[in-house]
């Protein structure tokens, strides 16, 4: 997905949810709307529906961990959804050529769905209309920041905006969650178990209706079927008891309790339950999603429903109509009382003579049940026809089928009631631990049903306790990781104040160094005005190489402390080139230089192309490196670690050496000094093409000696040659630093002076300059 979406909708509130499609369920069921990921795949939710799946499909989720992010606005999920889908650009327009509310209002009339972006040419956000089927919502990103507006203020900030706005069309599917397993299993059991109960109550109520009608029928004559013709009379209470007995209640269906709702919308008194009254009178109300509508055999089952499923209906249709008196009283047939009489009639009787038939007699209406009841458990073992042929649109059909049970003989009739007779007289005779031991059956099976039923529920429940344990878990792993990680910051946070505060204190040493050299800088040029010359005419003064050397002294110095030093170079942590580049040597004279010349050249030239200057450069930015790269720091280490303790290198100097007649002063060519002017390393200097003799390294020995034993400082002393050294100087120093075969100093070229004491003798060679340490040979 777009990152700056999945950026937009992790910053959401999260929701606790379970994984899986458990997950999904529930959030549909809580009208959740928002985004739920599941590794890359992401499903955009808006009121509990799916309007988009991106990165993968919706079997991801399946038993994927979920996390939910509750949106800030319900614009936004289905605004993402669509631009992650894609669409096609109807049209673009200029805001004051058409206006975005113009744009709204003819979008929202055609019932479009897609967005209007407006943020081509507008600088201050970027400005979104989403539409689903004309209906609109509205949201902005303002700013930099991208601050979220949304509603009515997000519309009219975008509708006074100038710029080019464009109408994307985009169609939106909704992405069906599957079914859980144990969902499914569920149902099917709940609905096998609803069918065996519709089944075996109706067939109790048939056998108590059979019971009241055999004990009525032996008082009473069934006066209801001696005239045929009278029964087959069009509209008469008697045709809808013979033909139709579902009709005797005034059309009771298994949707409404009483004879009175079932009355249809003209006021008449079939129901869509009545064959006859559809033949009658069509209805053209939709029957497709009515239970009642299969009660008849004539009647046409709606599409896609089973021959199972509809039985079971039939099943449950009889029973619940069983439930509502014929005479407008809701009591089970079983509890029926004899009516009262009554000098009112039913509806229909053209005599109140005929009260037999649909009277509210106590035979009549005992008659009446048994025939209806009987009917309807007929019927609800009857699996309605699938043949539009034999639906009752017109009306043909449920006439015939009335017209046929006129015909039937009351001989018929009467031999089926003696036979149901016969049958109840048995019953009655059965004892009644039997029927006791027959109703157990059906008692343990709803019982087993019913814990059947729970326990898929209490694993779910289980399993779900089980997963937000595990969630607490990592929340709570989550929780400790982010405090030390908070903890680590603010250690962080307080070692970047430390550097800070060096960093200030730095910057005040600067800023005052840079006023003492903008003052010495003034001081300058006005000297310089005053001697009337300029550093580009012919000097104005010259001077002997050993006065310019003897009076300039050069100190090391760092750009930024705190970055790449002698001393980080010395632990390994900064190269060649950053120190390099970080470091400096400033020279600093005891005469004026500005118009000098030394030796023919202006004084910096003269300085930088000596030979002391240059080796002075080579100790304290190279030689640290080759050491260190040749793995000598042990061997040389009173030289690999006094390097990083130079801070002022002195040109043509002397050492001063306490002796029984007083101080006594050694001459060298260059001595480097530490913080406090101890000299760490004392050099020699052949700048001539003739070789370097014993005398000259003798020298150097001897005063390096001398000075070495009063001063613990000292470290090293070298001889620097241009030209090369004689076999006889190189003895000396094999001779002082006992370097022959014997040899057992694991210190290289190094002078012991007593168990504690000693330095380091080193010679070295100039070419081009480069230097090269010649002994030790590294």
């Amino acid at each position: 997905m777009n990152s700056r979406t999945i950026d937009v909708v992790t910053d959401w509130e999260t929701v606790a949810t379970p994984d899986g499609y458990e997950g999904l369920h529930e959030l549909a069921d809580a009208e959740f709307t928002g985004a739920v990921s599941a590794g890359m795949a992401w499903a955009f939710f808006l009121n509990g529906r799916v309007v988009g799946v991106f990165e993968g499909e919706i079997g991801d989720f399946e038993d994927a961990e979920l996390t939910a992010y509750r949106a800030a606005d319900p614009s936004l999920p289905l605004l993402f959804s669509m631009q992650e889908r894609g669409g096609e650009t109807q049209a673009r327009y200029y805001t004051n050529k058409t206006p975005l509310s113009d744009a709204d209002q003819t979008l929202s009339n055609g019932g479009f769905t897609g967005y209007i972006e407006l943020s081509e040419n507008v600088l201050s956000g970027d400005y979104y209309v989403v539409y689903h089927g004309g209906k609109s919502m509205s949201a902005a990103f303002v700013g930099s920041s991208e601050r979220l507006v949304t509603g009515e203020e997000a519309f009219e900030t975008a509708a006074d905006e100038v710029g080019i706005y464009e109408v994307v069309d985009v169609d939106v599917e909704i992405v069906d969650i599957p079914e859980l397993a144990t969902d499914e299993a569920e149902t099917a059991e709940d609905d096998a178990s609803s069918a065996e109960d519709g089944a075996s109550e109706a067939t109790e109520d048939a056998t108590e209706t059979a019971d009241d009608a055999t004990a009525a029928a032996d008082d009473e004559e069934p006066t209801a079927t001696a005239d045929p013709d009278a029964a087959a009379t069009p509209g008469s209470a008697a045709e809808a008891t013979a033909d139709d007995p579902t009709a005797a209640g005034e059309a009771s269906t298994a949707d409404t309790p009483t004879a009175d709702d079932a009355q249809t919308d003209d006021g008449s008194g079939g129901g869509p339950a009545t064959a006859d009254a559809e033949a009658s009178e069509p209805s053209d109300a939709p029957r497709g999603g009515d239970p009642a509508s299969t009660d008849s055999p004539g009647a046409t089952a709606p599409e896609g429903r089973t021959a199972d499923s509809t039985e079971a209906e039939g099943e449950t249709s009889a029973a619940d109509e069983h439930a509502t008196d014929t005479g407008s009283r809701a009591t089970r047939p079983d509890d029926r009382q004899p009516s009262e009489p009554s000098s009112e009639t039913a509806s229909g009787a053209g005599d109140t003579g005929d009260a037999t038939v649909a009277g509210p007699t106590q035979k009549g209406a005992a008659a009446d049940g048994v025939f209806s009841d009987e009917e309807r458990w007929r019927e609800a073992k009857t699996i309605p026809s699938l043949d539009p042929s034999e639906s009752s649109s017109n009306g043909t059909t449920a006439q015939a089928a009335g017209a046929e049970q006129d015909r039937r003989s009351a001989g018929e009739r009467a031999a089926q009631m003696e036979r149901k007779r016969t049958a109840q007289k048995a019953a009655r005779g059965r004892s009644s631990a039997s029927e006791t031991a027959d109703s157990a059956p059906t008692t343990q099976a709803s019982t087993r049903s019913a814990a059947e039923g729970e326990q898929p529920n209490v694993e779910r429940l289980e399993k779900r306790l089980s997963k937000a344990k595990e969630r607490v878990q990592s929340l709570e792993s989550e929780r400790d990781e982010l405090a030390e990680a908070r903890t680590k910051q603010r250690e962080q946070i307080d070692e970047l104040e430390a550097e800070r505060e060096e960093y200030r204190e730095r910057v005040e040493e600067l800023e005052a160094e840079r006023e003492t050299l903008e003052a010495e800088v003034e001081r300058l040029e006005n000297e310089l005005e005053r001697l009337g010359g300029d550093t580009g005419g012919a000097p104005s003064q010259s001077m002997s190489v050993d006065q310019a050397l003897s009076g300039t002294n050069l100190f090391v110095r760092y750009d930024r402390k705190g970055e790449a030093t002698l001393e980080h170079a010395h632990d390994g942590a900064a190269s060649r080139a950053d120190v390099s580049d970080n470091l400096r040597l400033e020279h600093h004279t005891t005469f004026e230089t500005g118009g000098l010349a030394v030796d023919g050249q202006p004084y910096e030239a003269f300085l930088h192309d000596s030979t002391e200057y240059a080796f002075a450069q080579w100790v304290v930015t190279d030689l640290l490196y080759e050491i260190g790269e040749t793995g000598n720091q042990s061997g040389l280490a009173g030289v690999f670690d006094a390097i990083p303790e130079i801070d002022r290198v002195e040109l043509s100097g002397t050492v001063g050496v306490d002796t029984p007649d007083g101080v006594e002063q050694r001459d060298f060519d260059v001595i480097f000094r530490d913080k406090m002017g101890d000299p760490l390393f004392v050099a020699d200097i052949n700048a001539s093409r003739n070789a370097t003799t014993e005398a000259m390294v003798g020298s150097l020995v001897e005063n390096t000696g001398t000075i070495a034993s009063n001063d613990e400082s000292l470290a090293a002393g070298f001889y620097v040659t241009e030209s090369f050294y004689e076999p006889g100087a190189l003895e000396t120093v094999s001779e002082e630093t006992g370097g022959g075969l014997l040899s057992r100093s694991k210190k290289l070229s190094h002078v012991k002076l007593s168990r504690k004491r000693g330095y380091h003798l080193c010679l070295v060679e100039a070419r081009n300059g480069e230097f090269h340490l010649n002994v030790p040979d590294l």
